[in-house]
């Protein structure tokens, strides 16, 4: 892991995130793993799409999302509540077809 990376979950964890999921499940996992500490895991017993777990990303593993995947969390984030911040490290592949 680069060294600008080395400590980028204990950053984010101390930040207080509500949810914060690092994707580091291996190929196969059904529960994707919250590491807030608030215990708001993904149930992945039914995918979405063909996403698959368990991939190489930009820092450690990750998901890998085949153009029609979905990961569906928990989460109700209405900004009629209150602000909220979608934070993510994604790593394009050059040249697979129609990226968005």
């Amino acid at each position: 892991m680069p060294s600008a990376f080395a400590d980028l979950p204990g950053a984010i964890v101390a930040d207080g995130p509500l949810a914060y999921y690092r994707f580091e499940e291996a190929p196969g996992a059904t529960t994707l793993a919250d590491s807030s500490g608030n215990g708001l895991d993904i149930d992945y017993t039914i995918p979405a799409g063909t996403t698959v777990l368990g991939e190489p990303a930009a820092i450690g593993s990750g998901a890998l999302f085949n153009r029609d995947g979905a990961i569906v969390t928990p989460l109700l984030l209405d900004p009629t509540v209150g602000d909220f911040t979608i934070e993510a490290v994604v790593r394009a592949d050059v040249g697979a077809g129609d990226m968005v």
